[in-house]
């Protein structure tokens, strides 16, 4: 099933070295591969629990907060998903007086309305007020035009067969279930895939799950009739776009940092390397994945006038890709393209660090990059970021502690340092003033604190 995120996130750029160091290498290690193509059942349940469960939630006023000034945000723009009725906005509040509220497409009953659920991005939707109250929490189904109780659209709503546009409604089977537009219905069945995937032990609070059986084969023919359309091509080129000009910014502080702390005449670099083809200009042509299509190849296919924005160039290729891949994703059972699947790589003088870079080389890259994040979320933010590192100066040499001890005294935030072994702190920061403290830790006990 083609589902992606609906957030705009920076691949993990968090401030914890554990990142880069352990999780994020070890990624760079693996060759592009299917999602568990081996696995069923409950095993590959839990293989999804474990890739794509969500780690940083939202919360609910957030995800709506992203809704509605960005993901769902076309233009100044929002469209109600279930009737296409459109307001112009660009916050929750505003859109709310306008008849706009979010709807979950996994009903808040069926979990309470517990966090992360409820606030989980990937089921939230903007939704005419009338159509999300109507819905409640009646499953999804095909309903014969003759029994619907209601019909929606736009604004207002209706007891009759519609005479135009009858695919543009939805419809309500009162006290039974009720059933989506037509170029809706996709979407719906991927957010339910989706959350079922990832909470399906917390998903149902009475253990009901008739909810999501009696509706899962009606759910999977939507998600084939209806493929991936433009409004998640154009969220998901959005995130690919955001994550190139991240990257494309923070290598330029990573090469600073790079060359102070290694003291190497070597040139550290970045790549976002998307599955999505062609809309780069400087894009190299190998790639891992025989999924993948050549930048010749998209271009081949895809009219991309030098006008077009990097984004209008990337909903293109992505286009183009998802449909090339459509029925080979339906024989596999599994999404091959999408930001999902995308990933950076990183580099030393040219050469691809997670094939051909040393031990050293990689705890070296990972402590620029730690550094190079820091600088890149200061000038961001306008504040400086709380800097966690634990245990960096292990493989470090004494002139590079130096440097590193040094390089950090300019930091303007609170910094939490960990070291294994014993450093010379004090040579650089004095633990007599009211914010240092040193805490030495013997045999899993607070020996002595400065």
């Amino acid at each position: 099933m083609r589902f992606f995120s609906r957030i705009v996130f920076f691949l993990g750029c968090s401030l914890s070295l554990s990142w880069l160091s352990s999780n994020s290498l070890q990624a760079q290690q693996r060759p592009q591969e299917y999602i568990a193509p081996n696995l069923t059942g409950e095993d590959l349940q839990q293989i999804i629990l474990q890739e794509y469960a969500v780690s940083n939630p939202l919360g609910y006023n957030g995800a709506r907060d992203q809704i509605y000034s960005y993901i769902d945000n076309v233009n100044g723009q929002i469209i109600g998903v279930y009737t296409g009725y459109t307001i112009t906005s660009n916050n929750r509040t505003d859109a709310f007086n306008k008849g706009i509220n979010t709807e979950h497409v996994w009903p808040q009953g069926l979990f309470d309305r517990d966090e992360p659920m409820r606030g989980d991005i990937h089921h939230l939707f903007p939704t005419r007020v009338e159509a999300n109250s109507a819905r409640s929490n009646y499953p999804f189904d095909e309903i014969p035009d003759n029994q619907a109780d209601k019909w929606f659209y736009l604004s207002g709503e209706s007891s009759g067969i519609p005479s135009a546009n009858i695919d543009l409604h939805s419809e309500l089977d009162n006290g039974r279930a009720f059933e989506p537009r037509e170029d809706f219905k996709g979407n719906v069945a991927r957010a339910i895939f989706y959350f079922w995937s990832v909470y399906q032990t917390r998903a149902v609070v009475k253990d009901d799950v008739s909810f999501f059986n009696g509706m899962k084969d009606v759910l999977y023919d939507w998600h084939k009739l209806d493929p991936v359309d433009e409004q998640l091509v154009r969220i998901g080129s959005k995130i690919m776009d955001e994550r190139a000009s991240v990257i494309t910014q923070l290598e330029r502080f990573v090469q600073v940092n790079f060359t102070e702390i290694s003291g190497l005449e070597m040139k550290p670099g970045m790549r976002y390397e998307s599955m999505v083809r062609g809309w780069e200009e400087n894009e190299e042509l190998t790639v891992d994945s025989d999924q993948a299509k050549s930048k010749a190849e998209v271009a081949s296919e895809v009219d991309s006038p030098t006008t077009l924005t990097r984004v209008e160039r990337i909903e293109q290729c992505f286009k183009a890709a998802l449909d090339e891949q459509f029925d080979k994703e339906l024989e596999r059972g599994q999404s091959l393209v999408g930001p999902h699947r995308d990933e950076i790589v990183f580099y030393l003088d040219k050469v691809e660090l997670r094939r051909y870079g040393s031990q050293g080389q990689h705890r070296l890259f990972a402590l620029a990059l730690k550094l190079g994040q820091l600088d890149y979320y200061t000038k961001e933010l306008e504040d400086a970021p709380l800097l966690v590192l634990d245990d960096v100066f292990g493989d470090l040499d004494g002139e590079r502690v130096r440097i590193l001890l040094e390089h950090l005294k300019a930091h303007q935030g609170q910094s939490f340092i960990t070291a294994a072994h014993p450093v010379a702190f004090s040579d650089f920061v004095d633990f007599d003033h009211p914010d240092h403290l040193c805490i030495t830790i013997k045999d899993g006990n607070v020996a002595e604190t400065n």
